[in-house]
């Protein structure tokens, strides 16, 4: 009897299956595929941090500086918000407390790229000091 993939797994291989597919994209020189797979990853799954991380890194590639800051503010805003509820819900996890420390930096200093290649490097030198003082 064949067993079905459970809802979670189903959508955890979707999610991953379309970062890989945009990834493979990038890589052939397809850019705007790569860009409209990202977006298709992020509507979704509006909750999926990495997806708005490297559609951010995509976006800054193809200087669109804007849509690149949104997506890596959006990027903070979810791992935060993770961040949060694990210092709530589970103290005793002090692994995945760093592994979110991490990611907090990671979006700010991807922040920061974005308003540097804006030439807001006021901005640009604030997000890399948060960055920093959150380690």
């Amino acid at each position: 009897m064949k067993q079905e993939a459970s809802p979670v797994i189903y959508q955890e291989s979707m999610k991953n299956a379309l970062l890989v597919m945009s990834i493979a994209q990038h890589r052939m020189g397809e850019q705007q595929a790569s860009l409209d797979t990202l977006n298709q990853c992020v509507i979704s799954f509006p909750e999926f941090k990495d997806a708005y991380l490297i559609r951010g890194q995509k976006n800054l590639l193809m200087k669109k500086c804007q849509k690149a800051l949104q997506d890596f503010i959006k990027f903070d805003q979810l791992v935060n918000q993770e961040l949060n509820d694990e210092l709530i819900n589970s103290a005793q996890n002090q692994t995945k407390v760093n592994f979110l420390t991490l990611q907090v930096c990671i979006s700010k200093e991807a922040i920061g790229d974005a308003h540097k290649k804006m030439r807001r490097y006021k901005q640009a030198s604030k997000c890399y000091n948060d960055a920093l003082s959150e380690l």
